[in-house]
């Protein structure tokens, strides 16, 4: 056991975030990136990746050698990613309207006049997907393809640890009297889905 660390190989340096983006649009602490293409030809319409409010976008573009971003790039994708920020309290007052109507219709609209399409593909991960999922009910005319992964379609449904939880108190009441919910709380809501890890 003493010597396990000497036979365990060290792991190569990882270097998130790697891939070559430009910053095109900003509205408040929203960034909208669009990744440089790495092949001549493109695919004609282009993928918007609506990540999810609460983490960090670089899990897409985690390593050159396991990126999502990199490989959509390899297949001739023209890619644009929301960066959200870093929510504050000066953000307590948003609302599903406000990211779905307006920062990421901005952000359609933005795509789709740099690119001359009337559509765009969208792929959106866990509270990004439900967002995507809505805008796409809400503006269909904008939408060619959609995809989701890991999105929360009815929370009323969910079994999981964490929404039995809440059901044993009242979340609109802590929200009201918190605001956004502390990171020390959600990463203690995230940790008890594993409490064993």
């Amino acid at each position: 056991v003493a010597e396990a660390p000497m036979k365990v190989s060290i792991p190569h340096e990882v270097h998130i975030g790697s891939t070559q983006f430009d910053v095109v649009y900003k509205e408040d602490k929203m960034r909208l990136l669009h990744f440089k293409p790495l092949t001549s030809k493109q695919v004609k319409t282009p993928l918007l990746i609506v990540y999810a409010i609460i983490n960090r976008w670089h899990i897409f573009d985690i390593d050159p050698k396991k990126s999502w971003i990199k490989n959509l790039l390899e297949q001739g994708f023209d890619v644009y990613m929301i960066d959200w920020g870093t929510p504050t309290s000066l953000d307590k007052f948003l609302g599903f309207d406000d990211y779905v109507n307006g920062y990421l219709d901005n952000c359609v609209d933005f795509i789709c006049d740099e690119s001359d399409v009337k559509k765009i593909s969208m792929q959106g991960y866990c509270t990004g997907g439900t967002l995507a999922t809505v805008y796409s009910a809400l503006h269909p005319e904008k939408i060619k393809n959609l995809i989701v992964t890991a999105p929360v379609i009815d929370g009323w449904k969910d079994t999981t640890v964490v929404s039995n939880l809440t059901k044993s108190f009242d979340v609109d009441k802590f929200v009201d009297t918190i605001g956004n919910m502390p990171p020390e709380f959600m990463y203690y809501c995230f940790s008890i889905l594993k409490p064993f890890e």
